[in-house]
């Protein structure tokens, strides 16, 4: 197995138990409450949680006020705003021992649930219309270049298994159709996933089922084949949602941003509250 593969299986692996051992941290705590909000873990891991929460706001304010864009790179604020954004609201459902109290930190807890639902939803929808974490936009126009060259690099190896290039031109062809009314471009985009995955499935049986593979030449120009028609279709599917997905996205980030503002003051409303009471 290459390296990259090895590391990424290891990363995988890695994450699996770190949300394992997190998940039955959290189990025994809720069910045992080993401390409670008011105790000194309970509350250091409260403040801790919400000090992280409070730095999610830089991030915002960087995007829009000209003296915080010289300060580090757009890369490095993304990332330390998405590992706020997971760890800050974990420590406080760790601080609360999965329980709702009073009145104002049910809703501090319900608002830091609610940003970190909407931080893993926006999350999706940036690695749709954004090319990795660079924060360069993925036009649709580059999409479509892409594609075409993906077909351009197909046509050579069409002639030994043409019923693949066919299920694939098919593919391609509903991928990049518009249809006209509201509810069907609706079931095209939601389909378009599970459509390519049964197309993915019928090549590689007749791929099997084929004598191409006798020799080592055939298995060759086979793996080249199936490589292109992967890249092809999945840029297909890429190309028919980036719309949909940019819309999803400018409608996300006008209701992320009041969703944060919402668990800032909810939080400073529930310190407040705790302290005086």
């Amino acid at each position: 197995m290459p390296f990259g593969a090895l590391r990424t299986a290891a990363l995988r692996l890695s994450a699996a138990a770190v949300i394992a051992a997190l998940i039955g941290a959290g189990i025994w705590v809720a069910f045992h409450e080993p401390y409670t909000a008011g105790s000194p873990l309970g509350y250091n891991l409260g403040l801790v949680g919400a000090v992280l929460m409070l730095t999610l706001l830089p991030y915002a304010l960087r995007k829009r006020l000209r003296c915080l864009r010289s300060l580090g790179t757009m890369r490095g604020w993304f990332l330390f705003h998405i590992a706020a954004g997971l760890f800050g609201p974990l420590l406080v459902l760790f601080h609360s021992t999965f329980r709702i109290g009073s009145f104002n930190g049910g809703v501090a807890l319900a608002s830091t649930l609610l940003v970190t639902f909407s931080g893993i939803v926006g999350r999706f929808l940036y690695r749709k219309v954004h090319r990795g974490l660079s924060g360069a936009r993925a036009t649709l126009k580059e999409l479509e270049g892409t594609l075409q060259q993906h077909l351009d690099a197909l046509q050579p190896h069409l002639q030994a298994l043409p019923a693949i290039g066919d299920d694939a031109r098919r593919y391609i062809d509903h991928a990049t159709a518009q249809p006209g009314r509201r509810w069907q471009r609706a079931m095209h985009f939601v389909s378009l996933g599970g459509r390519r995955h049964l197309v993915r499935r019928r090549i590689r049986r007749v791929v099997r089922a084929s004598s191409v593979r006798a020799n080592p030449a055939g298995r060759h120009q086979i793996t080249q084949l199936l490589h292109t028609i992967d890249a092809a279709t999945a840029i297909a599917q890429r190309t028919a949602q980036f719309t949909t997905y940019e819309r999803l996205f400018a409608l996300w980030h006008a209701i992320h941003i009041p969703f944060l503002f919402l668990l800032v003051l909810s939080a400073v409303v529930h310190v407040i509250a705790v302290h005086a009471y």
